[in-house]
């Protein structure tokens, strides 16, 4: 028995291979949706129906960068939960999944990564300075560049000592 698959990007029914397997491997695939079908052959040389139409998505291109937004580079605050916010992530071909912030106070010796499909997350974080930057991660598997590192400075111990008005 042999077997045809026809392979498409939607310019055309424009990959024929013949195979005698049921398993096959094709490389190159257009980047996007891609449809194929196949058919049987028998061993008089008849041809089959084609089988239903299937699609496999090939999506190498990782999504677009974000922007964070809240809260705003290099700031200080009294208090440490805080709401960080970013732009949403873009992938035109498979769609965007998951965003990953990554948090770090190297004085307090602490660090957090939290995968999260939202693009705000509350976090308590410890005093200090603290960086911290997003990456996106599209539905295939696919990660961002990282956004740009921005810092919040957290201060929440209340000055020691008397104060003496003259």
């Amino acid at each position: 028995t042999n077997y045809r698959i026809i392979v498409t990007n939607n310019s055309g029914w424009n990959t024929n291979i013949i195979t005698t397997g049921t398993n096959i491997i094709i490389s190159n695939l257009a980047e996007g949706t891609n449809y194929w079908k196949v058919q049987a052959q028998d061993k008089s040389g008849n041809w089959g129906a084609f089988s239903n139409i299937w699609t496999v998505i090939v999506d190498t291109t990782p999504p677009s960068t974000v922007t964070l937004y809240q809260p705003p580079d290099n700031v200080w605050t009294n208090n440490s939960s805080i709401n960080f916010v970013w732009s949403s992530g873009f992938d035109a071909i498979s769609g965007v999944s998951n965003y990953q912030i990554f948090i770090t106070n190297s004085q307090a010796l602490w660090s957090t990564n939290i995968v999260t499909d939202m693009t705000d997350i509350i976090v308590n974080l410890p005093e200090g300075t603290n960086e911290w930057r997003v990456q996106v991660q599209d539905k295939v598997g696919n990660w961002s560049l990282w956004s740009s590192t921005n810092v919040i400075k957290v201060d929440i111990t209340p000055p020691v000592g008397a104060v003496t008005l003259l």
